[in-house]
């Protein structure tokens, strides 16, 4: 990746003498600075998952949140269930009870209560 970086002049100068004294240019200086600060500070997951989905937003204009409360989204929830066949409901019964016997199968082995 490439980056432009707006420097003064009294940084750039500073920079361009530091990268002489060290025998090499200004951008490798630069970059190596950069990757050491970057693995001294590393960045949690959390905050790239929040990167990540600022992106993913940005790029498909997607809001936040929804804009509609919860009441009308589980309404409109309830509303496309009611158009299932029998067999589609209990494809989904068995779904979630799988997935259930699995959260409470970890939160066991983690010694948490199940849900």
């Amino acid at each position: 990746m490439s980056i432009l970086v707006n420097l003064t002049p009294t940084e750039e100068a500073r920079l361009s003498s530091v990268a002489m004294q060290s025998g090499i240019a200004p951008a490798e200086l630069a970059a190596q600075l950069l990757r050491e600060h970057l693995t001294s500070n590393p960045v949690s997951t959390a905050d790239m998952v929040r990167a990540k989905l600022h992106r993913w937003q940005k790029e498909t204009a997607t809001e936040t949140s929804p804009s509609i409360s919860a009441h009308e989204l589980f309404t409109r929830w309830a509303e496309e269930d009611s158009h299932m066949s029998p067999e589609e409901k209990a494809a989904e019964d068995r779904l979630w009870q799988d997935f259930e016997k699995d959260i409470n199968e970890t939160r066991a082995s983690l010694g948490m209560r199940q849900l």
